[in-house]
């Protein structure tokens, strides 16, 4: 299912052609996206970002992330092949208390730990975005390579983006019933409709992202899987 497709069966579903209606439908088709994206972790959306720590302890993901799955370094300088050293996840309470010098940079020495430091939006897209710290800091002049794998999500992925009628995602074209379900959902309660109808769409699409969280995870029968 395309943009175009989609905005015109929620018109239809809904047999409604209001300009007001009509000018929110990127609205429902967004809160649609959102809650599937926070209640299942999407293949589409897992990401890595590589770099190398230069007697810094500071690493700012790139723009749309949002969780952290696990942040490794090399064991040697300047090595992108490994072999990996994982790092600890701990609060940034932790680093602080137990590495005074986290937060300047001046403790130093292999890194053990990471944690998140910082959480916000970022002011040129909107996006959300991370920053983290490893403790101790690296000492200098040491140049290890480092890789983040994270959880993102930025505004460009959305069918939205754009609003070309062309346009598809991963969630369209793989679940297109739980995104169109998602958002006749949205579309629906904010026209007011009946609670039976609503709760009708608001099952389906329930019903839709459990599913889906099945099949992603591999814990439910998936395309070409022979039946048991």
């Amino acid at each position: 299912m395309n943009y175009g497709e989609l905005t015109t069966a929620i018109k239809e579903y809904l047999q409604n052609e209001d300009t007001t209606f009509v000018g929110q439908i990127d609205t429902f088709i967004l809160t649609a996206e959102d809650r599937v994206y926070r209640a299942v972790q999407m293949p589409a959306f897992f990401n890595s970002s590589a770099g190398v720590l230069t007697s810094g302890t500071t690493i700012t993901l790139p723009s749309g992330s949002i969780e952290v799955y696990d942040v490794r370094v090399s064991e040697t300088n300047n090595n992108v092949n490994g072999p990996w050293r994982y790092l600890l996840r701990k609060d940034w309470d932790f680093l602080i208390e137990a590495y005074p010098g986290t937060s300047l940079g001046s403790t130093t020495g292999t890194p053990k730990y990471y944690a998140i430091s910082s959480a916000g939006v970022e002011s040129s897209s909107g996006n959300p975005e991370l920053s983290i710290k490893i403790a101790p800091g690296v000492l200098g002049p040491s140049t290890l390579n480092y890789v983040v794998d994270y959880y993102g999500k930025t505004a460009a992925d959305s069918i939205t983006n754009g609003s070309a009628a062309a346009t598809e995602t991963w969630l369209s074209v793989t679940f297109p019933d739980v995104l169109l379900h998602g958002s006749l959902a949205a579309a629906y309660s904010f026209m007011k409709g009946e609670q039976a109808l609503l709760q009708h769409y608001e099952q389906q699409f329930a019903e839709g992202v459990m599913t889906m969280s099945a099949v992603v995870t591999g814990k439910g029968p998936s395309v070409g899987q022979k039946p048991g």
